[in-house]
């Protein structure tokens, strides 16, 4: 984890001028029973980081179940907590950015992501274009041209890398309810 998460982070910010933009950077490492999870502080030096190590001895990935469910929902606990810890302690942040350990980023990222946010309005959500390592390319398809018209449907679009807008509650609190049934149809699923 300590290599991909680094690696991920540095796809982020180094090499990176954030100097002309007016940008407070808060970083959450949530891990899913990472005993060791201070090992990763060095990542983030300069950084005002925040560890929370959660569902300790009850992560998916040790439950009698298939690679596929631990690989689509082992990341539910860790976004409702990401999402909830945002509610309770950055009223005073615009946006909320989600990765997973291993993903990497193209294209200044972050810089990239503020300027469409500043053109189209400040919207709620804001996914963008993702490479899975089996080569498939998500959105499918998308409307260049108008990007209003491009609605992030869960067969085609990433979790990663999405810019949620916290001043948005009750936008925020659907997600979370929204996640937290997944994850009980995931337990029923288990039981």
């Amino acid at each position: 984890t300590y290599l991909l998460l680094e690696r991920t982070f540095k796809t982020l910010f180094e090499n990176q001028d954030f100097f002309d933009l007016d940008l407070k950077i808060r970083i959450i490492v949530v891990g899913d029973d990472y005993p060791n999870i201070e090992e990763l502080r060095p990542i983030f030096e300069g950084y005002s980081v925040e560890f929370y190590n959660i569902n300790q001895g009850d992560a998916l990935r040790n439950m009698n179940t298939t690679n596929s469910i631990k690989w689509m929902q082992a990341v539910q606990r860790s976004k409702i907590f990401a999402l909830e810890k945002s509610l309770e302690e950055y009223n005073d942040y615009d946006y909320l950015m989600t990765s997973a350990d291993d993903d990497l980023y193209l294209g200044n990222k972050i810089r990239t992501t503020i300027e469409y946010i500043k053109k189209y309005n400040e919207p709620d959500f804001v996914y963008c274009l993702g490479k899975h390592v089996n080569g498939r390319i998500l959105p499918k398809c998308y409307d260049a041209n108008n990007l209003m018209l491009n609605f992030p449907e869960p067969s085609n679009c990433i979790c990663s890398g999405t810019f949620y807008k916290i001043s948005n509650k009750n936008f925020i609190l659907f997600l979370i309810n929204q996640r937290k049934m997944k994850w009980s149809n995931v337990l029923a699923f288990l039981r």
